[in-house]
């Protein structure tokens, strides 16, 4: 009995893991594809280990061949069950039915007529039992339905495992490993068993070692069992997540009926949790939408998005897709909301990000096209960026600054003092501290800029020093506008002192004037009344010699304190130039040759004597300074008439003029300079050296003479000053000195003359003058006791008045009397006349000092020219 039971122990075992593992997989049908399928193949393995236990056990021959041909049953049917299990495991379900339905259709009949061999008895004549304690093992040969039918069972199941293994081919990770085990799993018992009976391989004497092969291949099958159940989740998922989704999950197969559904899906879409049905109305909608594309649907006021997978893939349903509906509703509200406030948001920070850009582009422009001088360098005193006002005075590009270390840079040359200062300011800067220096930058051009420089820390958000800004402005220009402020202040106080020491010599000059007036009138006088040759006669000559050279005196301080206007005589071009030779020889010096020529019968020009040397004078000290190591000073005359159109091109009046020329060898002027020459203190003198006008002087005195000041020069090439001078016209010959008797002449008509004079001295030499000369003289001292004299009349023939006068002055006088007698002529006396007079009829002026013909002279004309002497005769 234990010999039979050992013996059956290995089929038992077995039988009971085929029996397990069909269960397992029957329970699986459902949700993993091919499993059913397995399930009766193991089930078809589990029968023909009941019917070879049959047969182990059997004591007679008969009773072993029953059971051996009831086994050829399971044995077909697990070739079918193999082929079923390829289709479905593939999802090539068709060819899998069409295979299995051609294979039933050979093998079917062939086993149900080998398990009735009993009764026709047409195939086992030649079995037997051999003797194999415990058991006997039946022998005989194949009959050839036998290997038929085998070979049938063996192609079904090899074709299927191979089917099997080819789709797990396509498969990735453990899901390949799974279906391989499992089409070995199913094959590899018959495989194997049929290739035990053809190399003779037996057990317990048992040419059929089928129970050790379904034992040790099932083995196979619970690994991949094993591992599958890890893979197929949908069971759990179904039962304990899918379920409980608050999403709406449904499955639907090709023909859109739905195969699943959780119960969130029953309740949206009010279907039964019953089978699979025929699609509801809300299914269709549902349906529909997802074959216009939709993403999202509106169910019941609400909004879910919608996801559709297909579930079919390597599956018994290839078609099958899964639906899952997810409620966006709330999402859907938030998202609106958001979206609003993103749009806000995404406007305030477009105009935050506009009011950056254009900040940036404005600060940008500051910095690019500021002209101050503008950098960014890092704590460590690294140049990070520089503007176009930097680059431009150094005279460098971008690159060569950039990077390097700012006390580096060209701007501040080899000066060691300078840039000690400037380490010095970065280490400040770096802490915190502004610096700030006068600095001197070298230009591009070898100038030299002064700057005001400073370096400014830039602080970040935790209040260090983030970087450092250096910034200069360029005040070259207002340090030379400084210097030439204080020049010209220092000149304007030099002018104020010369204006007062002019006021004061005028002042002078006028009280000078009215002395030499008397004292040249009474000279006059007593000279005429003194026998010629006489001691008196000839003292008398001297004394009006002297007063003549005092009145010059006179005339010169005069145009000192500005009281002479220029160009009011007339000078000798010819003789002046031959008088300045012989001044000028010795200021040139020893190096500078002088040249003059002047045209025979060049003539006169209308300017005084004085006014005409010093424009000669100041073009030829000009000249010498330009001639430093020496040269050739040429001063020529010569007469120029010019006709309208040369005069337009002068800009001087039509007719006769004096061409007067000073030239030199000199060192010349640049064009600068000449647009410069003559503006009044301007000079490339040092400093100290000249006030800037000489040549101001010169053109001031030609042009309020009529006349023009040109200048040619070219730097080496000397300088030529061209001047045009209004020529006068001929004087005529002065005729022998008068008679003694005829100093005060006389004859004409004779008037009644009111003198207006505040000094005594020299009102009674104008009433000594015009009595001798005939005329009836009433003098005043002042202009307020004048004008009772006109009141009390009778009235004058003329009004004699001095200019200057305590009280009343002339002008002022003149036109109060002509109030009274508006035809009154009259004649002003002035030692100077400061200002214009005053009158309409623009009465004649007779300077002091005067002599007593000129006196006597005047008045006559004026009485002439008025022709009312005779009725004043009358009276």
């Amino acid at each position: 009995m234990r010999s039979t039971l050992a013996q059956l122990t290995p089929v038992i075992a077995s039988a009971l893991l085929v029996a397990l593992l069909a269960r397992a997989m029957w329970r699986d049908r459902k949700h993993t594809p091919g499993a059913g399928a397995y399930a009766v193949a193991l089930v078809a393995q589990l029968a023909w280990l009941a019917g070879y236990t049959g047969e182990l056990l059997a004591a007679d021959l008969d009773r072993k061949l029953l059971w051996d041909d009831l086994t050829w049953l399971p044995t077909a049917i697990v070739g079918g069950a193999a082929l079923r299990f390829a289709g479905e495991r593939t999802g090539r379900r068709r060819a899998g039915d069409a295979l299995l339905l051609a294979y039933a259709v050979v093998v079917v009949p062939a086993a149900l007529w080998i398990a009735a061999e009993r009764w026709h008895r047409t195939l086992r004549d030649g079995a037997y039992v051999a003797d194999a304690p415990p058991f006997g093992a039946l022998f005989y040969p194949f009959h050839a339905l036998d290997v038929a039918l085998s070979l049938a069972v063996l192609l079904a199941v090899v074709g299927a495992s191979g089917l099997v293994v080819a789709d797990a081919w396509g498969h990735r990770g453990r899901s390949r490993v799974v279906s391989a085990l499992l089409a070995i799993g199913i094959a590899g018992p018959m495989v194997f068993g049929y290739f035990a009976v053809i190399a003779g391989i037996t057990w317990a004497g048992q040419r059929d070692i089928a129970p050790l092969t379904f034992g040790t291949f099932a083995l196979v099958t619970a690994l991949a069992v094993r591992w599958g159940r890890g893979l197929e989740v949908v069971p759990v998922a179904r039962e304990r997540i899918v379920e409980g989704l608050s999403d709406a999950v449904l499955v639907v197969d090709a023909r859109d009926r739905v195969i699943d559904a959780n119960a969130a899906a029953r309740a949206l879409l009010s279907l039964d949790a019953s089978s699979t049905a025929e699609p509801s109305t809300a299914v269709r909608a549902v349906l529909a939408s997802i074959r216009d594309g939709a993403t999202s649907i509106e169910l019941e006021g609400r909004r879910f998005d919608v996801r559709v997978s297909s579930i079919g893939e390597g599956t018994f349903e290839r078609d099958a897709r899964s639906i899952v509906l997810h409620d966006v509703s709330a999402l859907h509200a938030a998202n609106t909301e958001l979206r609003a406030v993103r749009d806000d948001l995404e406007r305030r920070v477009a105009e935050r990000t506009a009011e950056v850009v254009e900040r940036e582009r404005t600060l940008r422009a500051i910095f690019e096209h500021s002209i101050q001088l503008m950098g960014l360098v890092s704590r460590d005193g690294r140049i990070l960026r520089v503007n176009p006002a930097v680059l431009a005075l150094a005279g460098v590009d971008e690159q060569a600054l950039l990077g390097r270390a700012l006390w580096e840079s060209p701007l501040w040359g080899s000066d060691a003092e300078q840039i000690a200062r400037v380490r010095e300011g970065l280490a400040l800067a770096a802490r915190g501290e502004p610096f700030r220096m006068l600095a001197t930058h070298a230009g591009a051009a070898g100038r030299v800029h002064h700057v005001d420089f400073s370096l400014s820390p830039v602080l970040d958000a935790s209040g260090a020093v983030a970087l450092i800004v250096a910034e200069g402005r360029d005040v070259t220009e207002l340090r030379r506008a400084e210097q030439e402020r204080r020049t010209l202040e220092e000149r304007l106080h030099h002018l104020q002192r010369l204006e007062a020491l002019g006021r004061l010599a005028g002042s002078v000059a006028h009280d000078f004037n009215n002395l030499l007036a008397a004292i040249t009138a009474n000279a006059e006088l007593a000279r005429a009344e003194a026998p010629e040759g006489s001691l008196g006669a000839d003292a008398l000559r001297d004394v009006l010699h002297a007063s003549e050279s005092a009145a010059t005196l006179t005339r010169q301080l005069l145009a000192l304190g500005r009281k002479q206007p220029a160009g009011i005589g007339a000078v000798d071009v010819g003789a002046a130039l031959e008088k300045l030779r012989g001044l000028l020889a010795p200021l040139l010096g020893p190096g500078v040759r002088l040249v003059t020529s002047c045209a025979p019968g060049i003539g006169e020009v209308r300017l005084d004597a004085g006014p005409f040397e010093q424009v000669v004078m100041n073009l030829a000290l000009n000249a010498r300074d330009a001639m430093p190591g020496g040269g050739t000073l040429t001063i020529a005359a010569e007469p120029r008439a010019f006709d309208e159109h040369e005069a337009r091109a002068r800009d001087v009046a039509p007719g006769e003029h004096v061409l007067v020329t000073v030239t030199d060898t000199g060192a010349g002027m640049s064009d600068d300079v000449k647009e410069r020459a003559f503006e009044p203190f301007f000079t490339t003198k040092p400093e100290g050296k000249g006030t800037g006008l000489g040549l101001a002087t010169v053109y001031g005195i030609v042009r309020n003479a009529g006349g023009v000041v040109e200048l040619e020069s070219a730097p080496g090439q000397g300088t030529r000053f061209e001047i045009v001078l209004p020529r006068a016209a001929p004087r005529a010959a002065s005729h022998a000195a008068a008679p003694v008797s005829r100093v005060v002449p006389r004859g004409g008509r004779q008037g009644r003359i009111l003198v207006a004079e505040d000094r005594p001295d020299v009102s009674a030499v104008i009433q000594r003058v015009l009595t001798l000369a005939g005329h009836s003289v009433v003098l005043a001292a002042t202009g307020a006791e004048a004008l009772e004299l006109l009141a009390r009349g009778p009235k004058p023939d003329l009004l004699v008045t001095d200019v200057r006068m305590p009280g009343m002055d002339g002008p002022t006088l003149a036109r109060e009397a002509r109030r009274l007698h508006p035809a009154l002529g009259v004649l002003f006396l002035s030692g100077y006349a400061d200002k214009p007079l005053d009158v309409e009829t623009g009465d004649p002026l007779l300077a002091k000092p005067f002599t007593p013909a000129a006196l006597a002279d005047a008045v006559r004309e004026l009485l002439e020219r008025s022709g009312t002497a005779g009725t004043a005769a009358t009276r």
